[in-house]
């Protein structure tokens, strides 16, 4: 969950608080709303393909080579490391530009954490989860497109009605997973929501020259 207060209506109050800079207001209350996102994110499991499988492969491959890369020439930072390594990644893996940069971001973490830890040389599996967002992916209501290394695919689910609540929702992103012999898509959806609430209470808002406004409560 996620949300800020945004004020609909107020009444402003004469104040006897001065500073040496703009005196405060203070605003009494009457209704505001907080504006929020809900995420949720559903399991579904899809026949093994063979054109994912490939992806998640090479994929993985990338990342273990861009990690290996890395520690050649001694670096982490992932702006860095982009810029050594993305067009050789490609021109190696045949990787769609999503994928590539995801890749580079997943071997800069791992060697950020190797570097705080002083572990070992990181040796990443043979299939590391795919991550897709509406770059390389597009939701199509019992139906999910997937860019490949080839070409997008078009997948069938079949999604239990527990989840037929969430399919109204924005799609956000999905995450291809393989365990053992089985595959699975993790599907992020999110709605905004607003909560109404009233209050009797006041609040100041002092108009400051460091800081354009700062707010407390009285």
């Amino acid at each position: 969950w996620q949300g800020y207060p945004r004020f609909q209506t107020w009444e402003e109050l004469p104040s006897s608080v001065t500073t040496g800079h703009p005196r405060i207001s203070f605003i009494k209350e009457s209704i505001f709303t907080i504006a929020m996102k809900s995420v949720s994110t559903i399991k579904i499991k899809i026949p093994n393909n063979k054109l994912l499988l490939e992806t998640m492969g090479q994929y993985s491959k990338a990342v273990q080579y861009i990690a290996d890369k890395a520690l050649v020439y001694g670096i982490c930072n992932r702006y860095r490391l982009h810029h050594l390594v993305y067009y050789q990644t490609r021109y190696h893996f045949k990787l769609p530009s999503q994928f590539t940069i995801n890749a580079i971001r997943v071997a800069s973490q791992s060697l950020k954490s190797v570097k705080r830890t002083k572990g070992s040389h990181p040796q990443f599996k043979e299939c590391l989860p795919l991550a897709f967002d509406k770059r390389n992916s597009t939701w199509l209501g019992n139906k999910i497109r997937l860019a490949t290394l080839e070409k997008p695919i078009t997948i069938d689910l079949d999604i239990p009605e527990y989840y037929w609540k969430y399919l109204d929702w924005n799609y956000q992103t999905a995450l291809l997973v393989k365990d053992k012999q089985r595959m699975f898509l993790h599907i992020t959806f999110s709605r905004d929501i607003s909560i109404q609430r009233s209050s009797d209470g006041f609040l100041g808002v002092d108009v400051g020259i460091n800081h354009i406004a700062v707010t407390s409560n009285r």
